[in-house]
């Protein structure tokens, strides 16, 4: 083991969900897209598109554990877009479809 390795952490190549930064947030509807970087993260240099339902933003600002993968906790994405502006605005337009998908259903 050299001396770089014992002075600096180890990255794995994971997302570690307690270290992460919000890039920005965008409320649609009951949804909310989420950009994430995950500093531990190697591909896509940690950039994650994150698409939560019925969580606020206030809830997502405020959490020290977000995880990217699905789980069955309550804190779980419903989906995950490639990192980047155009995975951004698929996100985005995700929700939209969403959103115009359940008005037809009401009527």
């Amino acid at each position: 083991m050299g001396c770089f390795s014992l002075f600096s952490k180890e990255v794995t190549g994971d997302p570690n969900p307690t270290n992460f930064a919000i890039q920005k947030m965008k409320a649609i509807g009951p949804y909310v897209v989420v950009w994430v970087k995950y500093p531990d993260c190697t591909n896509f240099n940690g950039n994650k598109n994150l698409v939560y339902k019925n969580v606020s933003i206030s809830v997502l600002n405020t959490t020290k554990i977000l995880d990217p993968h699905f789980t069955k906790g309550d804190l779980s994405p419903i989906a995950r877009f490639r990192p980047g502006i155009q995975g951004w605005k698929n996100a985005c337009g995700f929700c939209r479809l969403l959103i115009g998908a359940a008005d037809e259903h009401k009527t």
